[in-house]
């Protein structure tokens, strides 16, 4: 996934196996694939990389900058945990499925806050978009019979039903 901050500045995610060398930065996956988000000026000068995963599959699967130059990033995760800096997530089916993750990056790389949400198979992001309040808002499908966000349960009326979640919806990270 790529997107563009309203400084021009780059941003770029994918996912990697083993270690890859990003800039001057090296990083080292912590299982099978894991995920990274790096920043590039609009010169293509690197500014950073981070990266997080777990023991299983996780990869991200789209971005979003707000007018502060802040990036979303949503992706899943198989992992039965995985963590961005200060803030572990946990998967909710912990038997290989996929959850979904999404996480604020400051403009300096810093991890502002991460979330996850999902049920007991596989629940994938598709898009996210951040309104000009900060809010985040994720198209994503949802796999699982049934999912908790906040204090509402949704259920799944067939095979796999679309899942629209606004950030206010959601609890506080934490």
């Amino acid at each position: 996934a790529v997107t563009v901050d309203p400084d021009d500045n780059c941003f770029v995610a994918g996912s990697f196996k083993n270690s890859i060398h990003i800039g001057d930065t090296t990083i080292s996956s912590a299982g099978y694939r894991d995920v990274f988000l790096a920043k590039y000026t609009a010169d293509s000068g690197f500014l950073w990389v981070a990266s997080a995963g777990g023991t299983a599959d996780d990869e991200p699967y789209a971005l979003t900058t707000d007018h502060l130059g802040y990036c979303y990033l949503t992706g899943s995760f198989k992992s039965p945990s995985i963590r961005f800096e200060t803030w572990p997530l946990t998967n909710n089916s912990n038997a290989g499925f996929a959850d979904i993750f999404v996480t604020e990056f400051q403009a300096g790389g810093e991890v502002a806050w991460a979330k996850s949400i999902g049920g007991l198979t596989n629940d994938n992001p598709n898009a996210i978009a951040v309104e000009p309040s900060r809010d985040f808002v994720i198209a994503a499908s949802l796999g699982s019979t049934s999912i908790v966000i906040g204090d509402t349960t949704l259920y799944n009326a067939g095979t796999v039903d679309a899942l629209i979640v606004r950030s206010a919806n959601l609890p506080p990270a934490g």
